[in-house]
């Protein structure tokens, strides 16, 4: 019976240790970043964006938003916007910190789209 009751505590103390959210390298905190993309006030949708160190790739909801979950720190945030000729991609360095929102905004060119 002895055996029985060590053996279940060595259970339960595994399996709650395994339930700890948390990694070997320490804990990788989250922050937010969030884009806005227009032109002369209108929210503009369906606007690629990278963060090219973590290769994540998003598009703009009809409000023009997108909203990343990150690691804080620093990132390169790669808007792809309208330019004179083809779309280009614009790259901007944000840094973001553990528990808060970043807001950028990015100006696209719609008469850009009309010249080409």
């Amino acid at each position: 019976m002895r055996k029985i009751v060590i053996v279940a505590f060595v259970v339960l103390c595994a399996a709650s240790v395994s339930c700890v959210d948390r990694s070997p390298i320490g804990p990788l905190v989250g922050s937010r970043l969030e884009v806005h993309v227009s032109w002369q006030g209108q929210d503009l949708p369906d606007r690629r964006l990278e963060i090219v160190e973590l290769e994540l790739v998003q598009t703009t909801d009809a409000a023009g938003l997108s909203l990343f979950i990150l690691p804080a720190g620093t990132h390169t945030l790669r808007a792809f916007v309208n330019g004179a000729g083809p779309t280009i991609h614009q790259d901007m360095s944000v840094t973001t910190r553990a528990g808060e929102i970043e807001r950028v905004e990015v100006a696209d060119c719609l008469p850009c789209v009309s010249a080409r």
